[in-house]
This record gives C-alpha cells, structure tokens and sequence, in this order.
C-alpha cells in the first residue's frame, strides 16, 4: 500500500450541538463520536453505549465534493471501553444518494480514544466501501484531537488515505 493522500481537517462546534460547518451535507463518520448515546448495556467490557441514527440530506458533500443528492442514511457507533480510560469505538454508516449519479457507500470505522489533560486523542481506521463500483475501496489512517473552551469544541484531525 502506499499513501495517496494526507489529508487534514478542523471542525468547530457550539454547545448548541452544531456537528459540522458544512450546511446540507452528511455527517464525517469516521470524525466524529455519538454526542449522547442511545442505549447502554452493562457487561463483561463495562459500559457498553451505542447510537443508531438515520437521515436524509438534500446533498451529500464531503470534503468539498458533492458526492449526490437526495441521499438517504443510517448509522451505528458503538463506544467499548477496554481499559482505564481507553475508549475502542467501532461504527458502520451507509448512504444511498438516489440522484447525481453517485453509488451508494458504506463506511465501517473503527477507533481507539482516550484523554490527557482535558484532550481527547484517538487513532483511527476507515474503510470506505462503494459496492456498486465494482467494489472499490478506500482505507483510511486518522489521528485526531479535540477540547472544549468556553462551549465551544474544536477537533483538529489529519487522515492518511491508503490505495493498493
């Protein structure tokens, strides 16, 4: 494999729940945790907390391109954590834009997370998958960090993009 691309991202928040800059698009699956979590179960890994989410947008952009439109989605982040203040955080988001001649695509993302000192860091992996282009895929290495000041989060992230 070799890297095709680096790619680097910030991301600004109110307490308000703003969860990107980018009006009308899609959520970054990979760049972003559950807000609150829907369902937690207690078990042999602790708390386990979980999100399914779904949505429509009018036009799926991400990273500036316009990936389709009219496109419908679901989503499922799950939050395991697996030591003292180590956070393994997996999740699967798939989209079908129904016009723009874009094909549908599913993300599976797994991660691992933890804080020092009121920032939360996490180490990243995503695999974004286009079934009806002949099975193309991306995979993608992320290292991210992120604080709060004030009710306002920032989150700075760069993503290594890995081609075969």
């Amino acid at each position: 494999m070799k890297i095709s691309k680096v790619l680097l991202s910030f991301t600004v928040a109110a307490a308000t729940g703003l969860a990107s800059l980018q009006a009308g698009s899609a959520p970054a699956p990979a760049m972003s945790a559950p807000v609150a979590p829907a369902a937690t179960s207690h078990g042999l890994l602790g708390d386990v907390a979980g999100e399914l989410s779904s949505g429509f947008d009018s036009h799926y952009i991400f990273r500036g391109a316009n990936l389709g439109e009219n496109a419908v989605w679901t989503g499922l982040n799950l939050a395991v954590p697996i030591a003292d203040g180590l956070d393994l955080g997996l999740g699967a988001w798939y989209i079908n834009p129904t016009e723009g001649g874009a094909d549908d695509e599913l993300d599976l993302f797994a991660s691992l997370g933890t804080s020092f000192g009121g920032v939360d860091v996490s180490l990243g992996y995503t695999a974004y998958l286009y079934p009806e282009d002949n099975g193309d895929t991306t995979n993608e290495i992320n290292v991210a960090a992120g604080t709060e000041v004030m009710g306002v989060s920032g989150r700075w992230s760069v993503c290594l993009r890995l081609r075969p």
